[in-house]
């Protein structure tokens, strides 16, 4: 083998083991960083009732007869109050310490529980939807409970809404309730905008415009046969008029001349000379 082709191999080997290298490096990399455990979201259970916020949302100004969202969240310490949306109205308050002080919410009343959360809402003048209490696990970053009303009267109107921590035993027993939170939300209720009038609706047959058309034109030929009777009954005035006078004058010529009157004159008496 001449001196050239061995340096074109061992060149060759040397960028097939370094392309090799490579490929093993980055195969390491990839199964070191997904071999790591996936770090745990802090969840309600996990945080002090004195971390815990309750954030609530709605609009203050509301119109009869129209819906609008009402949203409640119980978050975690891991979490931070959101931005309320258009039109809504948002308030914090920190949530009522229950069981041991500083101890997870979940282990409030020591092991062996579940925690869940009921959020129940009151509004007597409001139609609501769900009209049921809702009820969550605590064991997720952001509890939040959300319905759905629509104010049924005008003027400033009140809402109730309360949060109540449930620790129920795994083995049995009896279920704990507390109350995390009450939140009282004031609204001005406006009355509903006069409707707008709708437009007549179409009465069965004929259409109104073919209607008037139908009669302008019925109108318009009486008119025309009206005037021509006037024309022809003045014609025929003229005619029979004309048709005397001529009748007059035929009569008149056709007839002889009138004598003049004969007068009978008596005889003169002779006269006498003497």
């Amino acid at each position: 083998m001449s001196r050239r082709r061995r340096s074109i191999l061992l060149f060759s080997l040397a960028l097939l083991l370094i392309f090799f290298g490579l490929l093993i490096f980055m195969a390491g990399c990839g199964s070191s960083a997904s071999s790591g455990p996936a770090p745990r979201q802090v969840t309600v259970a996990d945080s002090a009732t004195s971390a815990l916020k309750i954030q609530t949302q709605w609009p203050s100004m509301m119109t009869v007869g129209q819906s609008n969202d009402i949203t409640i969240d119980l978050l975690s310490s891991s979490l931070v109050a959101s931005t309320p949306g258009a039109q809504h109205t948002a308030s914090v308050s920190e949530a009522t310490p229950v069981g041991t002080p500083n101890v997870p919410v979940g282990r409030a009343f020591g092991p062996g529980y579940e925690s869940f959360a009921e959020g129940d809402l009151e509004a007597p003048e409001f139609a609501i939807t769900p009209s049921a209490t809702q009820t969550q696990s605590l064991d997720q970053p952001d509890v939040q409970f959300l319905w759905t009303v629509s104010p049924n009267t005008a003027g400033p109107q009140v809402i109730f809404v309360t949060i109540t921590g449930q620790w129920r035993p795994t083995r049995g027993g009896e279920v704990i309730e507390r109350t995390l939170g009450e939140v009282q939300l004031d609204i001005q209720v406006q009355p509903a905008p006069a409707p707008t009038p709708s437009p007549p609706a179409p009465q069965p047959g004929l259409d109104p415009g073919i209607v008037a058309a139908i009669i302008g034109a019925v109108a318009t030929v009486v008119a025309a046969i009206i005037g021509a009777l006037v024309v022809i009954a003045q014609m025929s005035k003229d005619r029979q008029k004309k048709e005397k006078e001529k009748a007059r004058r035929a009569h008149n010529a056709a007839r002889p001349p009138e004598k003049p009157p004969h007068t009978h004159d008596s005889p003169m008496p002779p006269k006498s000379w003497g």
